[in-house]
């Protein structure tokens, strides 16, 4: 499996590893710092956040293994797949 790239991250609807859907917008800046960060929102509501909430996530983070219930998941096609893209 390969790794996610920065040049992985297009526009389209993801789905995250815990099964919420996404829409990534694009990649963003850092007011301050200038790092890159994945601006995408949600497709869902919780008692929290509204639909359509955008979040903001560093790009590293994105594109990092994560662990998840015991086992590593390789980031792209297991943790964000995507659904569609808009390219």
């Amino acid at each position: 499996m390969k790794n996610l790239k920065k040049e992985d991250i297009k526009p389209g609807r993801y789905r995250h590893y815990k099964g919420m859907e996404y829409e990534v917008i694009g990649i963003g800046h850092h007011s301050e710092n200038l790092s890159e960060m994945v601006v995408y929102k949600a497709l869902y509501k919780t008692p929290k956040f509204d639909l359509g909430t955008l979040w903001l996530r560093p790009i590293e983070l994105f594109v990092d293994k994560v662990k998840y219930k015991g086992k590593t998941l390789a980031p792209g096609l297991i943790s964000w797949p995507i659904l569609k893209s808009e390219i």
